[in-house]
């Protein structure tokens, strides 16, 4: 999954998610922004608000995506960069963390994709376990999570064209816990 702005996970119409990653997005104590050079083509977006630098040749976004984005809502309502461009009451109903399905566990969610965004990867939530499999990149990570969280990363997504992203490198490498290599026919379910 590729996003041109943001990905959400979870509601962020809940007071848990006003609390817990809103702060994370403002470019203030204890937050995971601050400004950054922006690519050209997201000034439309409503991403170049730094006035000073706010040209053509090196746009810059002030990190703060708790501000109004310069786009509408579905009712007319003004949007700011983490939420949908639904109607709140329409976006919640449309949220369900515990995905019925048959292998459904209210206590686990899991996400298999790549999670790709130049800006903000947030979202809240509070189960037993989370699960990425796949891989994040993103600029701005402020995913809240419960108890657990494990990513499931695909070796095959590093290479050395991986260099040729372009996100800050300033994070420690994460530290590999388990590796576990599967035949062509599939890894074993984990029970």
């Amino acid at each position: 999954m590729a996003a041109k702005g943001n990905i959400v996970v979870g509601d962020y119409t809940t007071d848990a998610f006003k609390s817990t990653v809103l702060p994370l997005l403002r470019p203030e104590s204890g937050s995971v922004t601050q400004p950054y050079v922006i690519d050209p083509t997201d000034i439309a977006l409503g991403y170049c608000n730094a006035t000073a630098q706010c040209d053509t040749s090196r746009p810059v976004f002030n990190g703060n995506y708790d501000q109004l984005d310069g786009g509408k809502k579905l009712d007319d309502q003004p949007r700011k960069f983490y939420e949908s461009s639904l109607a709140d009451r329409d976006f919640s109903k449309l949220v369900d963390l515990h995905f019925h399905s048959r292998d459904w566990n209210p206590s686990l969610m899991d996400i298999n994709a790549v999670l790709f965004t130049n800006h903000a990867l947030a979202g809240f939530v509070d189960l037993d376990e989370f699960r990425i499999n796949g891989t994040t990149i993103s600029r701005d990570d402020a995913l809240v999570f419960g108890k657990d969280l494990f990513l499931n990363h695909d070796i095959r997504l590093l290479d050395d064209r991986s260099r040729l992203i372009g996100l800050p490198y300033g994070l420690q490498a994460p530290k590999l816990h388990s590796w576990t290599e599967c035949p062509s026919s599939g890894c074993p379910s984990e029970k």
